[in-house]
């Protein structure tokens, strides 16, 4: 998923079929929604540091704002509370673009 100032885009994947693009057209409110959310879970206060070990059968994801990532996975290094904190914020993006998006 890849959020704009005025669109979201989602990638669906599944085993049986090809991949899915959706788009949606970003509104004030949405981006207003998101920030509100992002600041709620405080987002800004999450530490993680990517790890330069190869990891197997791990997942990996990140989140970014401009220049700024959050790495998360299992090759990333973070508190358990920083790891359910970018999990939280990761479902709630994804759980957005996915209803909007359809």
């Amino acid at each position: 998923m890849k959020f704009t100032f005025d669109s979201c885009t989602y990638v669906s994947e599944s085993r049986t079929k090809k991949p899915t693009l959706s788009t949606y057209k970003m509104k004030e409110a949405d981006r207003v929604a998101i920030l509100k959310k992002l600041i709620e879970l405080k987002v800004d206060q999450i530490k993680s540091e990517g790890s330069v070990h190869a990891v197997r059968d791990g997942w990996s994801q990140s989140v970014c704002f401009g220049g700024y990532c959050i790495e998360g996975g299992t090759s990333a290094e973070m508190s358990a509370k920083d790891k359910n904190l970018f999990l939280d914020a990761y479902r709630y993006l994804e759980e957005f673009a996915i209803i909007k998006a359809r």
